[in-house]
């Protein structure tokens, strides 16, 4: 689950037709995010019933729903053995393959294709086939119903998706992490990455909860989205793709284990918690350091990293959040439910939501990791340096 408060919903907003929806074409200039009025009309729907937008020009949709409420994944057919209907790169990827290493990484550069065969170039080079008995046609099944379990939201999307998986990988080497795992391990916490927010619908936990949905109720309230997520991504392993079929029952316990512990870990609202362990493991200067527990930081780093960005990076990513946050507020308050303050698009602006998030989030979460982890000294000051470029009504950076 990435920044501060997102999760699944059962509320379609349609907008009247006076009301122009929003768009991310373009310079993605926070305008289009800021206050100004606007005519809904609700319609209570299941989340698991609401139509997916996203089309694959030329093929059937990959984001189509089954009679159970999942979305109908591609045609696993589609992958042949001859790689007919797999990805062919584009122009770009070439460059963007020597970049796979580096926290400056800007995933938005590329296609949805493109980030594909980046996620399945990684996997490449971790060399997860000829060291775990991963078929190679089955992992390109498993990445192409991954994207396909992905929703059509301003940010909790395939491209966010790939982000995660990329970042944690460049994470997970530069901190040297990597090194300290076994390869199921680092099998583990990759495709952790990759499935952290399958079918996510765009909506906090708390606003599932606060509805009474199927999904908070399926899960208690608790972690409901990530509980979901985890759910989903062992369907797509273990029914769906077949990917772990050569696993013996130690080494798929193993996985499955650490799999689970990571998607859980990026429930924000366990984030106190991880920190007050964090610190607790740093009072013991002699302690080492705990691969499994390194993971999990690793992840919730990479799920909050786009403030580690470039600002112009950032700045992209931060636009996209600030949409998914207002359009909660919105169907928030058009439900008469209270509004969530990082939601409420007439009290707040892009530059007070990033800062405030870098203030109290991100800076204190990289300090301490950077003790934990430090080959990764550096990203909270860039954070700080990035959250002092934000101008009040403005979506440029000061001079």
């Amino acid at each position: 689950m990435a920044a501060a408060v997102l999760a699944p919903s059962p509320i379609e907003l349609q907008e009247d037709s006076h009301c122009r929806r929003h768009s991310l074409q373009g310079s993605e200039e926070f305008a289009v995010a800021m206050p100004r009025n606007r005519s809904f009309t609700c319609v209570d729907t299941s989340m698991h019933c609401a139509q997916p937008r996203w089309r694959r020009t030329g093929k059937p949709s990959m984001h189509r729903q089954n009679s159970e409420g999942h979305f109908q994944l591609p045609d696993l057919e589609q992958v042949s053995e001859d790689d007919t209907d797999w990805p062919r790169p584009s122009i770009k990827w070439e460059a963007g393959k020597l970049m796979l290493k580096s926290l400056d990484f800007d995933a938005l550069q590329f296609s949805a294709e493109d980030q594909m065969l980046f996620v399945f170039e990684i996997f490449n080079q971790m060399q997860v086939c000829e060291t775990l008995k991963v078929k190679q046609q089955a992992l390109k099944k498993f990445i192409m119903c991954a994207k396909g379990c992905m929703r059509d939201n301003h940010y909790h999307n395939w491209a966010h998706a790939f982000d995660v998986v990329q970042t944690t990988y460049a994470f997970a080497l530069q901190s040297g992490v990597m090194e300290l795992l076994t390869q199921i391990q680092r099998f583990a916490l990759i495709v952790a990455a990759l499935c952290h927010d399958l079918e996510h619908p765009g909506l906090s936990n708390q606003y599932l909860i606060a509805r009474r949905d199927e999904l908070a109720l399926r899960y208690n309230d608790r972690s409901v989205l990530e509980n979901h997520h985890a759910f989903r991504a062992f369907q797509l392993m273990n029914d769906e793709t077949h990917l772990l079929e050569d696993f013996n029952k130690e080494e798929y316990f193993q996985f499955r284990s650490l799999v689970i512990s990571c998607v859980l870990a990026t429930d924000m609202a366990k984030h106190g918690g991880y920190v007050t362990e964090l610190k607790q493991r740093l009072q013991d200067p002699e302690a080492e350091i705990s691969p499994l527990f390194a993971c999990k930081l690793i992840i919730k780093c990479a799920d909050i990293s786009n403030v580690t960005k470039p600002f112009a990076v950032a700045k992209k990513w931060a636009a996209r959040i600030t949409l998914e946050l207002f359009e909660q507020g919105d169907r928030e308050r058009a439900q008469g439910m209270p509004v969530t303050a990082t939601c409420d698009r007439e009290r707040q602006s892009p530059a007070a939501l990033q800062r405030g998030f870098a203030a109290f989030i991100a800076i204190p979460y990289f300090e301490t990791v950077e003790g934990y982890l430090p080959r990764l000294a550096g990203l909270a000051a860039r954070i700080r340096n990035n959250s002092e470029l934000w101008v009040d009504g403005e979506s440029e950076a000061a001079a």
